[in-house]
Formats: structure tokens, sequence, C-alpha cells
């Protein structure tokens, strides 16, 4: 039998994965791109691990008993299409268990649940069931997993074999597919749906608006914010790397910093499936409640480590530095932002968020670093984090991927 680990960042859940001896590494999985597992995360995409296939589909009671989270949120499903005893799983005891939130908006009539520690936002694990409650698909979050490989015949085997990329459509620009282009020597596929072959969309604008106002909201909206283009005072402060070029005629920035990190605090919390995961840093004063730079802020006052955003958990994950803090949706569970009281006036925001006509990757709002030749910066935050769990052959694939796309979009040089 192989035993893998599921757990979150604060440890509070933790649960063994018990796989039949006789289940074959590696598997064969997609990076799933589509707007529900976006928004419901936070991340770009998701890539998981399916519980089908390895025979580890957790009871309700495994992953209700097995956590005990003082953080619990309904489920926006229609009751009477559940049967009795699996809706009342997910409900959660005054001794707290994953967080459940379900939508039955997904397509195909199937409702998507996802597992989220209620205390640092930790996505564990997604359920798919038909609108009779049937279970049909259970899959856990990669970044989840204590390991990404197994001994088999005294050799490490990974446990997945990635293969390609899915629901690229709902990207406009495709996503992760331009970045992560091969595995293991290996063209990665791109999909649409099922092995419909995703074409690329051709008439994505370019021009820069400076009127436009950008979308950053979860899945269930608790969280929902509007930013406008940079409007700093000039000139910069030496040192900022926020806002970022082409700058418009009178001198001023007109995107936001974008990046990757690897750190295992990342992975945990997001519960992210990628080599590494992307942020974009955005100051609070371009920050505000609804599509009108008149309306009012998204923060009010001095942000600090310890400031309660109505909606969102703060959670604090480095106890050795109190002055950084995690937000996550209370709700559905996305992943919202990093907060560092060192530059107080800005956090890091998960790009899965961003819902924009110019597409997930969003070039016309984002400056994404992916490295420069005269700069000592890691292309990626925390590559050793990474290489550890991935493998030194990934890591180079997906730095190689960023490099030649920063290339191809004119933001490396």
């Amino acid at each position: 039998m192989t035993q893998l680990t599921a757990s979150c960042h604060c440890k509070h859940f933790s649960y063994d994965i018990k796989i039949p001896q006789d289940v074959s590494f590696p598997l064969g999985e997609t990076t799933c791109s589509c707007d529900a597992c976006r928004h419901r995360t936070g991340q770009i995409c998701i890539l998981t691990l399916s519980a089908k296939l390895t025979r580890s589909i957790p009871s309700p009671a495994d992953l209700q008993n097995l956590s005990r989270y003082d953080q619990r949120c309904g489920f926006a499903i229609d009751q009477e299409t559940i049967p009795a005893e699996e809706g009342e799983s997910g409900d959660g005891d005054e001794k707290g268990g994953l967080n459940k939130y379900s939508s039955n908006t997904t397509c195909g009539g199937t409702i998507i649940t996802s597992f989220f520690c209620g205390i640092c936002g930790s996505k564990i694990y997604l359920q798919v069931a038909s609108l009779t409650g049937k279970v049909e698909i259970g899959m856990w979050m990669l970044g989840c997993l204590d390991r990404l490989f197994v001994e088999i015949g005294g050799q490490e085997v990974p446990i997945v074999d990635m293969k390609g990329h899915h629901f690229l459509d709902d990207t406009v620009d495709g996503g992760i597919s331009n970045i992560w282009k091969t595995s293991n020597g290996k063209q990665l596929k791109k999909y649409h749906d099922g092995l419909i072959e995703w074409v690329p969309h051709q008439n994505i604008p370019k021009e820069i608006k400076e009127d436009e106002m950008l979308n950053l909201h979860c899945k269930c909206k608790a969280f929902d914010v509007y930013v406008r283009r940079p409007r700093p005072s000039l000139p910069l402060p030496e040192g900022c790397y926020w806002y970022q070029q082409p700058n418009n005629e009178d001198g001023v920035p007109q995107r936001y910093m974008a990046s990757w990190c690897a750190c295992d605090s990342c992975r945990l919390i997001t519960g992210s499936s990628l080599p590494s995961h992307p942020w974009v840093q955005i100051p609070f004063v371009d920050i505000f409640t609804s599509p009108s730079p008149s309306s009012p802020p998204f923060i009010k006052g001095i942000m600090t480590s310890s400031t309660q955003i109505p909606g969102l958990n703060l959670y604090h994950s480095s106890p050795s530095n109190p002055g950084i803090s995690r937000y996550h949706c209370s709700t559905c569970g996305a992943s919202i932002m990093y907060f560092d009281d060192k530059e107080d006036f800005k956090a890091s925001f998960a790009v899965g968020l961003n819902d924009s006509k110019y597409g997930v990757m969003n070039t016309n709002w984002f400056s994404w670093w992916t490295g420069d030749d005269g700069v000592d910066w890691p292309i990626i935050n925390e590559r050793a984090n990474g290489e550890r769990r991935w493998g030194k052959g990934t890591l180079d694939d997906f730095e190689d991927g960023l490099i030649g796309w920063g290339k191809s979009i004119g933001q490396r040089k």
C-alpha cells in the first residue's frame, strides 16, 4: 500500500491517503483553467490527484471528523437534490471541520464541492457530484500533499504525469499553457473541453485604456473589488517596482508588477498545484469597492497585520514574523491576498481572481517578472522549495517557459 498525507498549513487537518498497491504511478493528469476553479481558489489553474483512480475517495466523516476548525460556512446548493445524510455532512459542527462550498451553476448540471481549512485557507479536496447527490469524481489538491514522488522498486516515481491543459477557452489568453509547455521532454496538449483542441483567440484588445477598472473577485463574490490604472505622484519613490511600464504621455506607469513564488507557505495555503504561484502587487490607494474611483476605498484607514476585513478570514502564516498576514474568503475559500506590514501601503493579490477581457495572464494590466539578464533577482522566488518538491527538471521547464513567454510578450529583454 502507498500512503500519502494531505494536510493544511496550520496542521489542524491531516489525513492519510491510503492507495492500494496495485495502483500504477504516475497517473496522467491535466490542469483545469475553468473560471470556477480559478475564482474558487485564486489560482490561475488547478492540478489534482484523482481520488477515484487511486481508490482513495474519503467519506464525509473523514473530511469532517479529522478536521477541527472553528470557522464554518454555509453552502449554496439546492437541499432537495442532495440526500439528507450527505447534505448534513458538510454543515460541520461546533468543533469546526473543513468548510464546504458548493456551486450549482457549474457546466454539465453537476455540483462541485471544495473543501478547505477555515483557519489557514488551505484548499484540500474537490468533489464533483450529480444533481441527485451521487459523487462522480473526487480530487486531492496537489498542493496539500506531503510529496509528489513515491518509491517503487527502489526508484522514485512521480505520482502525476502532466499531459496537458484543459478549459483554456475560459482563460481567453491561454493562461498557464503559455508558460508550462513541456514536461519530461514532452509537449503538453492544449484543450478546451474533452479532447477538443483549444484555438487561441485572435482579437484580444491591446490598447491600454486609462479610464478602465479591473475586477478582482472570488467565486461567491464576498470579495469583489475594482482596481484603477496606477496614478502615482511623480517622481516615483526610489525602489518602486510595483508600478510598471509602459508609461502614458505624462510619464505615469500603466501596469502592476506580477511575479511567482514557490515557497512552501504559498503552496500549502493556496493549495497551489503549480511549481510556483503567481501574485500581483497592488497599492490599496488604487482599489475600490465599485467600478468608480469615486466609490469607497477597499481599505479604509491604515492597513495593519491585524486588520479585519468583512467576508475574509485573517491568518498569520509566519510565527516568527507577525507582520505577515494572509486572507482567504470565509465562504468559498479563495486565497485573496498576502500582506507584509513592512510595506503597509500595498498587498499581493492572487492572480486567478482577476476577471478581464484581456485574459487571466492579463498582460494589458500586469507586467510579469520573467527575469532580466542585468538584474540579480530570481525569476521564481524560493525556487529551491519548488525544486525539492517537483524536481529540478520540472522547475527548469517552468522557468524556461517563463523566459520564452516574457520575450514573446516584450516583457523581458
